[in-house]
């Protein structure tokens, strides 16, 4: 199940990859959304499959998923932007072959290209503070800050050319006395697409999560469109570890290059990359890899290999898929494997003492770096199994089971061996409600249970969002947890009410406060020890 801030990143992706008319990968990501998506996140998510797959020149699947929409959402102005859209498929079906009226030639009229701009974005800022209370009366301040985000987003466009700029960033402002302020940054990048030709460039601060690019970055990528199934892609930049990070490190770059297959036979699509990256002159990383998917209305799945040519190890293997029953039943299947870290030569550093590869590099010999990294690098392995049942209209069942294993650590170096964790075990069942008491509304009730190496924990939560008029919403939330520790007494409970609000003032300025307490009871060595958390978090959001 994907974690509600995760879908909202997912959210802002597929909105991205449309605007980018990347409508292959939108149609992965509003699949991915629909399946733990609720309410009016999963009503948008229906709409704009459908319209992905219909860009992405995939008619019948668009057809089946506009009727799906229509069959789920049969009111409102939405539902008529939809039947609209499918009325217009069913029409282009059915134009004629031949020009039935002959048109007289009439003398071109050139214009001057029309250019239009638009800025748009939000900026936000919450107040955050924590505290704890302590069973013998001790009383201290975990965190007391203000947040201030901007996200902001400028875009000139024409028949001929699109230009966007985009920037987002925060700034922390604590007021703790042993912690300094901080800025993050995002995105600050540019970018513009010669529509005509299909040429594309960005530059500047971005993320990517394919061609063999691991996350965020600074740099350039540039893409080309050869025909309309063929794209191919070059990427240049230097990884950025953390969002806190402002300036640009240059000691790690990469080069990459990639090039993107399909749609082929409406359900196909391939990529492959290869990707090189230098550290302080040391080669980091050097790999081969790519993605397989299918997609279709009852099932798909989605394969990412990344293997090391330098290290000559297989870094990330993931395998995803979902079939849908004509019961209603989707059956999930997922595999991951990965280098925990992800396997680079900068890895060396750790339990070194050194916060940089260069600092090393009068101590050991390359082979040795390279061992060292390897060394430091263990195996994780998980796979997943999911079933969700559709039991009604509003209701809907879905439970997985979840085995985990991450391998030990060799000693080397002076760096001490770590144990591996044997095999850890998950599983939960979640039960969604829809349209209960009210209309949008849904409550969400959750049973997980993990047995790990270390302890065994129980957990149940609710979850409910209870919209009162359309300009306001409560979120009451309740976490449970039992853990004991195996092998002794050890255990702890704790419970976690807590409650959101939001109020819409106007259509652009939205109010959000939460707040809660986490009470804790600890049993450990023989002392029980009983404590308890108060948070609050409150602000604005304007978006415009």
């Amino acid at each position: 199940t994907i974690r509600e801030d995760n879908l909202d990143k997912l959210v802002a992706e597929a909105k991205t990859l449309m605007i980018e008319r990347n409508y292959s990968r939108a149609v992965q990501i509003y699949t991915k959304i629909l399946r733990t998506a609720e309410g009016d996140m999963k009503k948008q998510a229906q709409e704009y499959l459908g319209l992905a797959r219909e860009r992405n020149n995939q008619l019948a699947h668009a057809k089946s998923e506009y009727k799906k929409y229509l069959k789920e959402y049969p009111e409102g102005p939405d539902a008529e932007r939809v039947r609209q859209r499918l009325a217009g498929l069913v029409t282009a079906a059915k134009k004629p072959k031949k020009q039935i009226v002959e048109v007289k030639r009439s003398r071109k009229i050139v214009e001057k290209p029309k250019w239009k701009m638009r800025h748009y974005g939000n900026i936000s800022q919450f107040f955050s503070r924590n505290q704890t209370f302590e069973e013998d009366g001790e009383t201290r301040v975990n965190r007391n800050d203000l947040n201030t985000n901007l996200d902001l987003n400028s875009r000139l466009s024409s028949e001929g050319y699109d230009i966007r700029a985009k920037y987002r960033g925060s700034y922390r402002t604590t007021f703790m006395p042993d912690e300094a302020t901080q800025g993050s940054l995002s995105t600050l990048s540019f970018e513009i697409r010669h529509k005509k030709s299909d040429l594309y460039g960005k530059i500047g601060r971005q993320s990517s999560t394919s061609g063999g690019v691991l996350g965020r970055f600074d740099g350039a990528h540039i893409s080309y469109d050869i025909t309309p199934k063929i794209v191919i892609n070059g990427t240049y930049g230097f990884p950025v570890a953390s969002t806190k990070q402002i300036e640009v490190e240059t000691k790690r770059k990469f080069v990459g290059v990639s090039v993107d297959l399909g749609t082929f036979n409406e359900h196909w699509d391939y990529s492959g990359f290869f990707i090189t990256q230098d550290n302080s002159g040391v080669t980091d990383r050097r790999a081969i890899g790519g993605e397989v998917s299918y997609f279709d209305p009852e099932k798909s799945f989605f394969t990412l290999l990344d293997y090391d040519v330098f290290f000559k190890e297989l870094n990330i293997f993931l395998f995803n898929g979902n079939w849908t029953l004509p019961s209603k039943t989707t059956l999930n299947l997922m595999y991951d494997y990965r280098r925990s870290p992800l396997l680079t030569t900068n890895n060396a550093i750790q339990g070194q003492g050194v916060e940089e590869l260069d600092d090393l590099l009068e101590k050991f010999t390359d082979d040795e770096l390279k061992t060292l990294a390897e060394d430091r690098s263990a195996i994780s392995k998980s796979v997943t199994f999911g079933v969700t049942q559709e039991l009604t209209d509003n209701a809907q069942l879905t439970g997985d089971f979840t085995i985990s294993r991450l391998e030990g650590t060799v000693a080397s170096g002076g760096v001490d061996a770590v144990p591996g964790t044997g095999n850890d075990y998950y599983c939960s069942l979640q039960l969604i409600n829809n349209n209960v008491f009210f209309e949008n509304n849904s409550i969400v009730n959750s049973l997980r249970y993990s047995d790990t190496s270390r302890d065994n924990t129980y957990t149940y939560s609710f979850n409910a969002r209870i919209p009162f008029t359309k300009k306001f919403r409560i979120t009451p939330k309740y976490r449970m947890d039992y853990r004991y520790k195996k092998g002794s007494d050890d255990k702890r409970l704790r419970m976690r009410p807590t409650m959101r609000m939001d109020y819409r003032f106007k259509k652009f300025v939205r109010f959000e406060v939460e707040g809660g307490v986490e009470w804790r009871n600890d049993y450990a060595s023989g002392i029980t020890l009983k404590s308890m958390d108060a948070f609050i978090s409150a602000g604005y959001r304007i978006t415009f």
